[in-house]
Formats: structure tokens, C-alpha cells, sequence
């Protein structure tokens, strides 16, 4: 039998800097590993264009297990209700009697925050552990093999590593890559569509909405209220996102053609009041305040099967890997989760030939997750994810606009326990036990100092 260290530490090189990639930078560092991080911006201290963005209960419970609480708080606003309108009459959705909110009870708590300030956070969380960030850093070309895979920048230096991680986005060369291995000469087919419908994310100040005591009803709360506004064809999701701000995500029907700008615009104010046509008063009272507007074309864009190159480690993560419609809840939670399950996984490693199972157990694990989340936030109301009748929402208006106590109540009873519940953490463990250790021990492979390791938290 061969004695193999505890630990093995390797040097990670994670291709982006946005959500995805910082968030796997923090965990694979919290894991013991080098980690460094190239990405093409200039400033993390700010995020343009940005606007506000949601994080679920099983994310930020992971960011307070790391000690993060007081950080993450500091940016965002506790979300604990939810309440549903009618998009056309501000009326409260109801058959009957309506709890105007409900409580979401997860373990965890559904923050809100502007995406700017979260991705701040995640960046200081990195320096904190000792990732080195490399800003205006191009990448030209991936080089991938099995030993110290590497990339070419623009300058011409090559950077090395044990493991790449590609969160360069849906549009980044990591994804191009990956997709070409796997068509093994075939012509890559990586469109986007087009959903003909707009996106505006919007951020309004508090103190102008202060001033309107109809408006004022939005804000004043212990805790945040995440407000949903549905109907057949629009949707709107508004929630107090920190900062002294209020963010809306309006979802509206687009032009016929429209220019797949891989940046979103900034648009001015008519833009999307002519979007909000037919709208509750409130609504556009709040658009006629906003001090920043911007513009996403709707797209869809295939989900990867296979994140991992054949030919070596790299693995893509993040938008890279599932790109997801802008402004869902699952587009920050889902990003966030791919780098913990990652950091988890590899603080067990304790040899290079293990990083291949890993990176094979991250792509089967982390997909089944995801095609979980994508099934349920079709037929689910309360998970939140977009509003309803918007995109893989789209059939929930008539359900939501004849929901009562009961329904309300097991609906967030089977978000709860299917979505929120999940710990990406756990999972990377569950693999460990269930898989891992029967390959190592298949193996003779065995740690230096066998033990049992306790894991008690607080949930």
C-alpha cells in the first residue's frame, strides 16, 4: 500500500474575473491550492455597466460558513418576503385570502445587493486569501495538455499551471475551446437566439422613491420584500438592493432585430418607459426616477454537456458552462455554486492523478443540478427566479394569478426543500464519500495519516 500525502496543493490558473471565476478562486484557495486569476478588466473596484442582482439562501449561507457574514452584509438588504402583482393593476395576486408575503425559510437568507458591489466583495474575499489577481491581462490562446497546461497572453508570456478554469463567459475562448475538442473536427454550432424580448436592469436611489409615499411603501420593511409583477407577456422583478438603491429587472417584448451587442447598453429613460406600456401607476412612477438604465437583449445559448477538455485539465464554469437568462436568481447562484463545489471537492487531493476524477465528478454533478433547477423554476413560482410569464417562467402567470395560502404555502415548502436546501458543499462531499474513496482505496491509494474528518456546522 502507498503512503501519499494529506494534501497536495497545485497552482490554479481561473481564466475571469467575474462572479464565477472569483468565487472558485476563493474556494480552491480556502482549499490550500495557488491560485491566480487573469482577467481583461481594469478595476474591480468598479463594475460597468452593472445593476442589481440576487443571491439564494444556500449561497450566502456558504459565504457566512467562511466567515463572510458581516462583509456580505454590509452590501446587501435581508430579502425574507415575496409578494405577487398583477403587472397591469398593481392588484395583489388572490382567489380568496392572501398573505400579502411570505416567508422563505431555508437555512439560509435570500440577500439582495447591486451585482457591482457582490463581485467587490467576492474580489476582496480573494486578496484576502491570497489569490493573485493579474487585471488587464488578455489571454490570446489556451494551451492544453495533461502536464502544466498553460496560456499565451497578448504580451507573450505564457502562464502555467496544474488545473485552467474557464470563466471567461459565454462568449470567452474557454467555451469556444472546450466545444471544439468535443466536435472532434465537426463544425461548432454555438449561436445565440434572439427571445425577441429586452431585459432593463434598473437601479432607482431610495430617496427620491422616500419622497413619494406611495413609492415609500417599497422600502419601508425590517427586512426586504422582493416584488414580482407578472402577466402574459411583461414581467418585472423590483427589490431595495443596498446602497441606498432600488433595483428593477424589467422584461419586456423586443423588436424584431436587434443588434447581439456581447456589451449591455445603457439606454435613457424613454427607452423604458415605452417598455412599461400598460403598467400598474407605481411602476412607472419608479421607472421616471431611475438614474441608470440598461439594455440586454434576451438570448439563449446552449448548455454545455461535457465542461471538460479531453485533452486536459481544463474545465469551464460559470456563464462559460450554462449561460443563463440576465437577471435570473440562478445566474449569480448557479456561478457562485460551481466554484464551491470545485473548492470543496479539492481539498481532498492528494495526488496530480486524482484531478481529472475531479474535474469529471464537478461536470456530472454540477450538470444534474442544473437541470434540476431549470425544471422546477418552470412549474414553481416561488423559486424566484424570474417572473412569472418570462421565458422558462412563462406558464406560471395563470397559476400564480389563482394561487391562495395553501398553494403559496407548498410551493415555497417544495422550493425550499428541492432548490434552496442544496448545498453545493455537501454534494462535493457526498461524491467524496460515495466515489472517491472507493477509487482510492481500489487503488491502494491511501492518505499518510488516515482519519475521520468531522465536518459539524451550523445550519
Amino acid at each position: 500500500m502507498t503512503s501519499v500525502p494529506d494534501f497536495l496543493p497545485i497552482d490554479v490558473l481561473v481564466l475571469g474575473g467575474g462572479i464565477s471565476g472569483l468565487t472558485a478562486a476563493v474556494a480552491l484557495a480556502r482549499a490550500g491550492h495557488r491560485v491566480t486569476v487573469l482577467d481583461e478588466g481594469d478595476d474591480f473596484n468598479q463594475t460597468q455597466p452593472a445593476g442589481g442582482c440576487r443571491l439564494a439562501p444556500n449561497m450566502s449561507r456558504i459565504f457566512y460558513r467562511w466567515g463572510l457574514e458581516e462583509d456580505l452584509k454590509r452590501i446587501s438588504v435581508v430579502s425574507q418576503y415575496v409578494q405577487f402583482a398583477h403587472y397591469n393593476t398593481g392588484r395583489v395576486a388572490a382567489n380568496g385570502e392572501w398573505i400579502d408575503d411570505f416567508r422563505i425559510e431555508s437555512g439560509g437568507e435570500f440577500l439582495s445587493m447591486l451585482y457591482a458591489d457582490f463581485r467587490k466583495f467576492i474580489y476582496d474575499a480573494a486578496i484576502k486569501h491570497g489569490v493573485m489577481v493579474r487585471p488587464r491581462t488578455r489571454v490570446a490562446s489556451i494551451n492544453v495538455r495533461y502536464e502544466r497546461p498553460s496560456v499565451t497572453l497578448e504580451s507573450g508570456e505564457e502562464v502555467s499551471a496544474d488545473l485552467l478554469i474557464g470563466a471567461d463567459g459565454r462568449r470567452g475562448l474557454s467555451r469556444q475551446l472546450v466545444l471544439q475538442a468535443h466536435a472532434a473536427g465537426r463544425a461548432v454550432q454555438d449561436d445565440e437566439t434572439y427571445k425577441r424580448m429586452m431585459m432593463y436592469n434598473v437601479v432607482v436611489p431610495t430617496a427620491k422613491m422616500e419622497e413619494d409615499p406611495e413609492l415609500a411603501t417599497f422600502l419601508h420593511s425590517e427586512v426586504g420584500t422582493v416584488f414580482s409583477w407578472f402577466s402574459d407577456a411583461r414581467g418585472v422583478m423590483g427589490f431595495p438592493a443596498g446602497n441606498n438603491e432600488f433595483a428593477m429587472h424589467v422584461y419586456a417584448p423586443g423588436d424584431a432585430e436587434v443588434v447581439l451587442d456581447p456589451n449591455a447598453m445603457d439606454v435613457d429613460r424613454a427607452e423604458l418607459l415605452k417598455a412599461l406600456i400598460d403598467c400598474e401607476p407605481r411602476l412607472l412612477k419608479i421607472a421616471q426616477l431611475a438614474e441608470r438604465v440598461i439594455s440586454v437583449p434576451v438570448v439563449e445559448r446552449d448548455h454545455l454537456k461535457d465542461w471538460l477538455h479531453p485533452g486536459g485539465p481544463l474545465l469551464v464554469i460559470g456563464e462559460a458552462a450554462h449561460p443563463l437568462i440576465a437577471g435570473s436568481l440562478y445566474a449569480v447562484s448557479l456561478a457562485t455554486g460551481d466554484g464551491m463545489f470545485l473548492g470543496r471537492l479539492f481539498s481532498n487531493l492528494r495526488r496530480h492523478a486524482q484531478i481529472t476524477p475531479f474535474l469529471t465528478a464537478a461536470n456530472e454533478r454540477r450538470t444534474a443540478r442544473i437541470a434540476q433547477v431549470q425544471r422546477i423554476q418552470r412549474v414553481n413560482p416561488a423559486t424566484m427566479a424570474l417572473p412569472p410569464g418570462v421565458d422558462l417562467a412563462r406558464y406560471l402567470a395563470p397559476t400564480v394569478g389563482h394561487m391562495g395560502d395553501d398553494e403559496a404555502a407548498a410551493f415555497t415548502e417544495e422550493a425550499i426543500r428541492v432548490v434552496f436546501a442544496y448545498d453545493p458543499e455537501d454534494d462535493a462531499d457526498d461524491w467524496w464519500v460515495e466515489w472517491g474513496l472507493l477509487q482510492e482505496r481500489a487503488g491502494g491509494e491511501v492518505p499518510s495519516t488516515p482519519a475521520i474528518e468531522l465536518d459539524i456546522r451550523e445550519h
